[in-house]
């Protein structure tokens, strides 16, 4: 367990979680990550670490609400702030602070963090 406040979410937790979104949690019901940012924020080597360095990431996303026509017809522009209310709301969804769902986190959890980013609930899945 950290030694981290429970409710702390820091820079590399945000990088953590959404590699591991990008890397298979989403790839069901999201397209392409791509880099809004230009430049890239320093200290940036890959999407995942861009928001929490202050750029910004557009997801494109299959929307539920569109019809199920394979398409990626919805677009999520990722920011820190967003980030953190979607890892939030996953953490109480599941019961948990913040600290404890980011250190048990896994591809559903990163999953789930980015639905409760987007759509406010769990969607997919």
């Amino acid at each position: 367990m950290s030694d981290l406040h429970p409710h702390t979410i820091t820079e590399q937790d945000e990088r953590d979680l959404l590699a591991t979104a990008f890397e298979g949690g989403i790839n069901y019901w999201a397209g392409k990550a791509e880099v809004i940012s230009d430049p890239w924020p320093k200290g940036a080597e890959y999407a995942s670490d861009v928001p929490s360095l202050g750029g910004r990431v557009e997801l494109h996303y299959d929307d539920p609400h569109a019809g199920d026509d394979g398409d990626f017809t919805g677009r999520y522009v990722i920011t820190d702030k967003q980030l953190r209310q979607g890892i939030r709301k996953a953490a109480a969804h599941r019961g948990l602070t913040a600290r404890r769902f980011l250190d048990e986190a896994d591809a559903e959890s990163a999953d789930i963090a980015i639905q409760f980013m987007i759509f406010g609930e769990v969607v997919y899945g």
